[in-house]
């Protein structure tokens, strides 16, 4: 019984966030945000659409690329979101949500372009 109950407790903390996601994002659980900027994506559909479109990019590629692509991916990754928390903190307020709006549509476009780059199709 006591095996049931850890399995459970790790679905239910692990997994099922991720199984019962909202489609439109963002990608992340919005009652657990580590940042100014990921409150103010959960509270923006458009933004909340970005990030899942951006998540669903990175991840496809991810799964596509090398191994050793796909760790400089991540290094990319965590450097772009350190950056865009970074740049668009200076403009928290009315203009955080277009910040992160230039942010997000410049770093799908590196995506995109590493996609095709490499012939993956996101």
């Amino acid at each position: 019984m006591k095996k049931l109950s850890i399995c459970l407790t790790v679905f239910f903390t692990a997994l099922a966030p991720q199984l019962f996601a909202d489609d439109d994002g963002p990608s992340f659980d919005c009652v657990h945000t580590r940042s100014a900027q990921e409150d103010i994506i959960c509270d923006s559909d458009g933004l909340s659409a970005m990030d899942l479109q951006l998540y669903t990019t990175y991840q496809s590629l991810l799964k596509q690329l090398s191994p050793t692509d796909a760790a400089q991916l991540k290094d990319e990754q965590t450097a772009w979101i350190k950056k865009r928390n970074k740049t668009c903190k200076k403009s928290l307020g009315v203009y955080a949500g277009g910040c992160l709006r230039e942010m997000y549509a410049a770093r799908q476009n590196t995506l995109d372009a590493l996609a095709k780059t490499f012939n993956i199709t996101p």
